[in-house]
């Protein structure tokens, strides 16, 4: 059965690892569509680490949702409806 986009965990983000999945998890981070929505600086403070590191975490689960055939404008309005429409 074919993965949806909602099936994409962020354990399939190359240098996620256990350790980084549960720090995500624990944040209510488990979707790569939760962390390309999530705001950087609440992702540093939330695992512990840099904001640039975080932004890298989040453009990068962008960059493979966009990889899994969700275009920029798809995958921009899947962002809105998860934060209730803001932006």
């Amino acid at each position: 059965m074919a993965q949806t986009l909602l099936d994409l965990t962020v354990a399939e983000l190359e240098g996620v690892g256990q350790a980084l999945e549960k720090k995500l998890r624990e944040a209510g981070i488990t979707s790569l569509l939760d962390l390309a929505a999530a705001i950087p600086c609440e992702v540093a403070e939330a695992i512990g680490c840099s904001e640039k590191a975080a932004l890298e975490l989040v453009v990068k689960a962008q960059d493979k949702l966009r990889g899994a055939g969700c275009s920029r404008r798809s995958l921009c309005r899947r962002l809105r409806l998860m934060s209730g429409g803001r932006g």
